[in-house]
């Protein structure tokens, strides 16, 4: 089966797509959105296939061919998980929600998240932030610093480990849902 997101307000419009990429029909009266579908996949993947098939014979009401320019991102708004604390508060906070140990002398600190913008990649700006962060634990009295990275982001990991870090053997289920599972592994360094 296919599908896609055809251009429409924030969340596109779900379509089903032919097997040749030819033709593709509505699949709002199943669901209005990619994301919609995914959510409660198991529900709603049957009547999907269903369309997808009469789409394939023919039979499908309402084809048509397909613009690929038409076409969005497959998830056009997809949900994120996104920490931007910045207060010791705050960040004190998130940490005693996800059951995470409030530090002190000769504990490990964490790097809640670590982004750098694509234009600024192999320009030295990720490694000086990162060396910051780890001089920054270090004046706290930390002994160890802690990042969460996603096991398949292959370039962070890669990136981390250039900056002294290592998995240290722990990771949890970053976001579950019936289609995919991402995990997240823990990378540690000493300060």
């Amino acid at each position: 089966m296919k599908l896609a997101s055809m251009k429409n307000g924030r969340d596109g419009a779900l379509v089903v797509v032919s097997r040749d990429v030819k033709t593709a029909v509505d699949a709002s009266a199943v669901a209005p959105t990619m994301q919609a579908a995914l959510d409660d996949w198991e529900t709603l993947e049957p009547a999907l296939q269903a369309l997808f098939a009469a789409l394939n014979n023919g039979t499908a009401e309402n084809a048509f061919a397909l613009d690929f320019n038409a076409l969005a991102a497959p998830l056009p708004r997809a949900y994120q998980y996104l920490d931007g604390a910045c207060y010791i508060s705050h960040i004190s906070r998130n940490r005693a929600a996800r059951g995470d140990s409030g530090g002190g002398a000769g504990a490990c600190g964490e790097i809640a998240s670590f982004y750098v913008l694509p234009a600024e990649w192999r320009q030295g700006t990720g490694r000086r932030l990162g060396e910051t962060a780890v001089a920054e634990a270090h004046a706290r009295g930390f002994a160890e610093v802690a990042i969460w990275v996603l096991e398949t982001n292959a370039r962070a990991r890669g990136f981390y480990e250039a900056l002294g870090f290592r998995p240290d053997g722990e990771s949890k289920v970053f976001l579950e849902r019936p289609y995919a599972t991402w995990r997240e592994l823990r990378y540690r360094r000493a300060v």
